[in-house]
């Protein structure tokens, strides 16, 4: 992990947004962050733990006190890459957090992004522990640890090179969580010790409550299941006997109860003939009624058409005498319009082009009126700007003098606020020591209430030992009343599931007879539609050849009557030429017709001669003659097609007959079948009625059926149930007595490992009493240097050195803010000369402007003045554009009034025409609709007579909707067709019972039998069942029981195993191992560090369970850690401290490429700073950088890539950061 750039705001003394950019400060190996004690050097390290693991190790709970008390909020933001080489990704994690009650806070936004080549951002994760996980999961490596690997306090590891072997072996459990093998393995071993005795114990009392599985017995339980099958077979044998013979009399029941069935329906049937009657003439008189129906329709539309055009050729009279009205009063309208036009339009003209002249020179004044404002402006600003620069020179010149004042008092203060190095080397010398006090106090306290905790675990062990004794006594009376419980519940089944699945495997054989009832009675009602709708159509093509009939008939006679007129028309011509002709005979005349001289009987000219080729009269009737015989044609095409459908109809509807009879025919034989095959009663209690009618009822005692096997499955199960249930109630009562005996046996030894861990802690107490002693004098000795007195060390001695400590630090911090604040005003002092300077030239250059713009202001003043004398002249001091727009519109709506009079007057005269043409129209309407009434009238009077019907109200009351005539109608054919199958149905039966009787009694005493047998059998069958399910249960004892002596062995030997690991883990031994292991390897690694800091001279080796140093210059001597000096011990140190971070670096998955060397170098000499800082130069640490936490002036000068961190001012804007470079 390699950082990128870290942003905090108002953590800690950080209170406004600062940005540290590590890739400016990583690229030289070593860097510094320096700053003064406060100013917030640590707080950089808290805001990387926070980024990354959402808290502060070094803050309560986390986070509590961690907000800047000026901010209402805080917010941390770390960019980081992880990777080798070039193959790295970049991430970015986020976090806010807002003020909470008092100290705390809330965490507000957590997020992780990923960030790809582009710039492109991804989020991975949202919320506080999700984010934490993931960036576990992406480092490898916990808070914990990461601390760990990156602070790293020199002073610590220090220690570490001297410590004994015993306390380095604990310091390295306690950083490399090294006792967890110890502790954690053995609580494994206990806990898998604890099992494998539980289920021992489990094994031992499933094996107690089996009961008797030997072979003798499962002899014995076989030869019960033997002698239970023979029986089962016996009764299933008689049973088929008897079933034969209650089938055939079934058979003989139902078809006399369909018999009987059948003669009340055919009785039923003949009571409805009446009906039928009244019917039929219900349906002929509506025939009737419907033909006349149309012509009242007609009549009745004449008459409201008539009334209808009455009222519009009134309208249209009121319109055109509104019309002509109109139009006298527009033309009026347009005369006076065009009168105004003549008089006024020249008048207003002449105005108009004075008013636009007018307007032009108003246009003017505005141009001039603007440069005379804006010359005002300007002199007004001129005025402003020499005030201003006058200003600026006096404030200059005071600001230069109080510059030169302060800068004077603050060289004072700086020499009042100086601290000497011996005074503060010894604050800080006591403030570590105040600090061990404190943290030997606190251990103390830990011990003591770890020695109570454990005295009172002690107690809890022994009381709970006692309780898991009185438990495990109650649970062996529970058990033993399980298990009579068990032997009560095991006896007979309420029904065997044999017999339940006989039944309803001949349920189901009923249940293959239902889909085909089903389809087949789905065919006899589609068949009866289908005769009803032929029986339908037979009897409209009944009517229709009827009326056909007729109305042929009608039309003969027509077109007979036709030719005989149109023979009287050539007869009347033809006396009418002869009297014509007679007229033009004298008397001894030859005839011109036969040439005779004598003319005994001439015809008399009583009727006018015309010429019958060219007669109109002729012609009409001709016509009439050919559309009646083409009419009657079609009568006679019409009335054959239907005498063909009436013999298709009749076809077919003896075709559909026969399928109907051979539908019921198969109806009759599956209901036969499934009468046969129905199950019978017992045990469901369900008989069928041999009667059943349709597949509708079937389907319906198929259901009960179902239920009623459900339900004795339902009881079967619930029986099987309860003795699965007592069985398990007593194997798991079982269990809890053998958990409860074990927990009572471990029991007793948790008392014993209690009062061995409080034995330990009050061991531990004694020990921290005497390390806190010891601090206590330190300190005190200390305090004494001061002149202080020992008592009250921990609080009113921390108390006095932490005074002390912050005076110092309030000086520190007024020395460096006075420095700044000089460095600062020399740039201020220059920077106010040249203000100076400028502000003087200034104001010579705005006085010369001033003077030019009074003149030319002015001069424009004169120039509007003369304008506006024009313009008032000309306007009468009104707006020019004002009276040229009412000129305007004044012209424009005198035109526009004559143009629309003129449009006006267009209208009126073509609505007036359009008024006289409807009322011409309207009247020749009404007179043709007033005949046509007439007509209609005469037609309804001839058709009522010829009908029979009186009135129009008695046509109307026979009249019958289409639907209720179709039902009627239908019900005809049905009642018809429902007697011929109900005689036929009747005869079938009649047939197939052959003379067959049987009375009730005899039908009762058969199916009694037959049910006593079938009763017997199902009991045999449940005896079989239970001594099935007896041997079953005995097999399975037996290898059961073979499986539990077995893995009773099994858990002996491997508890024999538990108890040797055991002793072999008793006491630290495998944690003491691994300790020695990783000081080894630490001091190996540590070595070779050391080697390259001192150039091959120094080696680090174990000698005795301590350190040594081997001088290789000196012939490889080896010389004891203490006999080092200050710069060989801190090279030692830091070569120790590198090869442990690098040992929990290897803990996560990526390396982590930098870390901070937190260490008090101000207690330094001048000489070991040399060393110190040689050692940090020449350290070759490859990928990883060093980032050295001080505030001594001399580690600044040397490192050439800086963090300054500045002091926090009071109201001021928090800490700050600044890189420097060089």
């Amino acid at each position: 992990m390699k950082p990128i750039k870290l942003t905090i705001a108002g953590l800690n003394s950080f209170r406004k947004r600062q940005e540290i950019d590590f890739d400016r400060l990583t690229d030289a190996g070593v860097f510094g962050i320096f700053g003064h004690t406060g100013s917030g050097k640590s707080t950089i390290l808290d805001a990387i733990t926070l980024a990354l693991y959402g808290k502060v190790i070094r803050a309560s709970n986390g986070t509590r006190g961690i907000l800047n008390h000026g901010e209402n909020s805080l917010e941390v933001t770390l960019q980081f890459t992880l990777g080798l080489g070039n193959d790295r990704s970049t991430y970015r994690v986020d976090r806010r957090y807002s003020r909470g009650d008092k100290d705390a806070v809330k965490n507000t936004v957590s997020r992780l992004v990923a960030i790809d080549r582009t710039g492109q951002e991804r989020i991975l994760e949202e919320g506080a522990n999700a984010v934490t996980r993931a960036i576990e999961n992406l480092l490898g490596i916990h808070c914990d640890d990461f601390t760990r690997a990156v602070v790293l306090p020199q002073g610590k590891f220090a220690e570490f090179l001297s410590l004994s072997g015993k306390d380095r072996r604990a310091m390295l459990q306690r950083l490399f969580n090294l006792e967890q093998y110890g502790r954690h393995l053995s609580e494994r071993l206990s806990r898998r010790s604890s099992l494998v005795t539980e289920e021992r114990l489990n094994v031992e009392g499933e094996l107690a409550g089996l009961g008797d599985a030997s072979p003798e017995a499962i002899n014995r339980a076989q030869a019960a299941l033997e002698a239970a099958q023979a029986e089962e077979q016996r009764s299933k044998k008689k049973l088929d006997k008897l079933q034969k013979a209650v089938e055939e009399a079934r058979e003989v029941c139902k078809l006399q109860n369909q018999l009987a069935v059948k003669t009340e329906q055919v009785e039923a049937h003949q009571s409805q003939a009446e009906r039928f009657r009244q019917v039929q003439t219900q349906v002929e008189r509506a025939d009737e009624a419907e033909k006349v129906l149309p012509l009242i329709v007609r009549a009745e539309r004449t008459t409201e058409v008539a009334a209808q055009l009455a009222v519009a050729k009134e309208k249209a009279e009121q319109q055109a005498v509104a019309a002509e009205a109109t139009l006298k009063a527009v033309q009026a309208r347009w005369e006076t319009a065009q009168q105004l036009r003549v008089t006024e339009e020249p008048r207003l003209i002449a105005q108009q082009v004075q008013l636009q002249e007018a307007q032009e020179v108003e246009q003017q004044l505005e141009g001039l009126s603007a440069d005379w404002s804006q010359a005002k402006t300007q002199l007004a600003q001129k005025q402003a700007a020499a005030q201003a620069a006058e200003q600026d020179r006096q404030r200059w010149l005071v600001q230069k003098e109080n510059l030169h004042k302060l800068n004077r008092d603050d060289e004072a203060a700086v020499e009042a606020n100086q601290v000497t190095a011996d005074y503060r080397r010894q604050v800080d010398d006591a403030k570590q020591k105040g600090e061990e006090l404190r943290r030997q106090a606190r251990l103390w306290e830990q011990a003591n209430k770890e020695a109570l905790l454990r005295q009172q675990a002690v107690a809890q062990a022994r009381s709970n030992w006692e309780a898991k004794g009185q438990q495990a006594a109650m649970l062996q009376a529970e058990w033993l009343q399980a298990m009579a419980l068990e032997e009560q519940v095991a006896g007979q089944p309420p029904v065997s599931e044999d017999v339940l699945n006989r039944l309803a495997l001949r349920l189901e054989e009923v249940r293959g007879l239902l889909n085909p009832l089903q389809e087949r009675e789905t065919r006899r009602g589609d068949l009866l539609v289908w005769r009803q709708k032929l029986g339908e159509a037979r009897s409209q093509a009944q009517a229709q050849i009827a009326s056909l009939e007729k109305e042929r008939a009608e039309l003969e006679r027509a077109v007979k009557g036709q030719r005989e007129a149109l023979l009287d028309l050539a007869l009347q011509n033809k006396r009418a030429l002869a009297a014509h002709l007679a007229a033009d005979l004298h008397p001894g005349a030859p005839c011109p017709v036969c040439g005779s001289l004598d003319h005994p009987h001439p015809a008399l000219a009583d009727v006018k001669v015309i010429d019958i080729d060219e007669s109109e009269e002729k012609a009409q009737r001709e016509q009439a003659l050919a559309l009646s015989e083409e009419k009657l044609a079609k009568v006679q095409k019409a009335e054959e097609n239907w005498k063909q459908q009436f013999r298709a109809d009749e076809a077919r509807l003896e075709l559909l007959d026969k399928d109907l009879a051979e539908t019921v025919a198969a109806i009759i034989e599956l209901r036969q079948q499934a009468n046969e095959r129905w199950p019978g009663k017992h045990p469901l209690g369900l008989p069928l009625d041999p009667a059943i009618p349709t597949a509708e009822q079937l389907q319906q005692q198929i259901a009960l059926g179902d239920r009623g096997i459900g339900e004795k499955r339902e009881q079967l199960a619930k029986w099987q149930q309860e003795r699965e249930q007592a069985g398990q109630q007593l194997r798991l009562l079982q269990e809890k007595l053998t958990t409860a005996k074990a927990e009572h046996q471990s029991g007793y030894q948790l008392v014993e490992a209690a009062e061995r861990e409080w034995q330990q802690s009050q061991e531990v107490h004694t020990q921290a009493r005497a390390e806190l002693t010891t601090a206590e004098e330190a300190f005190r000795q200390v305090l004494a240097l001061w002149g202080e007195d020992g008592q009250d060390l921990l609080t009113g001695g921390i108390q006095k050195v932490r005074e002390r400590a912050a005076a110092i630090h309030r000086q520190d911090q007024r020395c460096e803010t006075l420095r700044r604040q000089m460095q600062g005003r020399v740039a201020e002092l220059a920077a106010c000369e040249e203000a100076l300077t400028q502000a003087q030239a200034q104001e010579r250059t705005a006085s010369g402007e001033v003077l030019q713009w009074i003149s030319l202001e002015k001069g424009k003043a004169l120039q509007v003045a003369a304008l506006q004398a024009k313009v008032h002249q000309m306007t009468g001091g009104r707006k020019a554009s004002v009276l040229l727009q009412t000129i305007n519109e004044q012209l424009t709506k005198i035109q526009h009034d004559e143009k629309n009079a003129h449009i006006d007057v267009q209208q009126a005269r073509e609505q007036r025409e359009k008024a006289s043409e409807e009322r011409e129209r309207q009247g020749t309407l009404w007179q043709v609709a007033q005949g046509e009434q007439a007509t209609v009238q005469e037609e309804l009077t001839a058709a009522l007579r010829q009908t029979g019907f009186t009135a129009v109200q008695e046509v109307r009351a026979s009249l019958v909707d289409n639907d209720e005539k179709a039902k009627l109608q239908g019900w005809m054919t049905e009642y018809l067709d429902q007697g011929k199958r109900l005689q036929a149905e009747w005869a079938q039966l009649q047939e197939q019972l052959g003379g067959r009787t049987l009375s009730p009694e005899a039908w009762e005493r058969q199916e009694a039998l037959w049910q006593e047998q079938q009763q017997a059998l199902e009991t045999a069958t449940s005896q079989r069942g239970a001594c099935e399910q007896a041997y079953q249960v005995i097999t399975g004892k037996q290898e059961r029981w073979q499986q539990l002596k077995k893995r009773q062995e099994a858990l002996a030997e491997e508890g024999h195993r538990l108890n040797q690991l055991k002793a072999l883990l008793r006491g630290d031994c495998l944690v003491d191992f691994l300790a020695q292991e990783q000081v080894e390897f630490v001091a190996q690694q540590a070595s070779e560090q050391l080697k390259q800091m001192t150039r091959n001279r120094y080696a680090l080796e174990i000698l005795d369970g301590g350190f040594v140093i081997r001088d290789d210059a000196n012939g490889g001597v080896k010389r004891p850690v203490a006999s080092l000096s200050g710069g060989e011990t801190f090279q030692a140190s830091l070569a120790l401290a590198l090869a442990l971070s690098a040992q929990i670096q290897l803990q996560g998955k990526y390396p982590l490429e930098f870390f901070f060397l937190d260490e008090g170098f101000g207690t330094l000499d001048a000489d070991t700073l040399d060393v110190v800082m040689g050692t940090l130069e020449q350290l070759q640490t490859g990928r990883r950088a060093i980032g050295v936490i001080s505030h001594v002036q001399e580690l600044q000068q040397r490192l050439i890539r800086r963090l300054m961190v500045t002091h926090s001012e009071v109201a001021g804007s928090g800490s700050q950061v600044r890189i420097e470079i060089g």
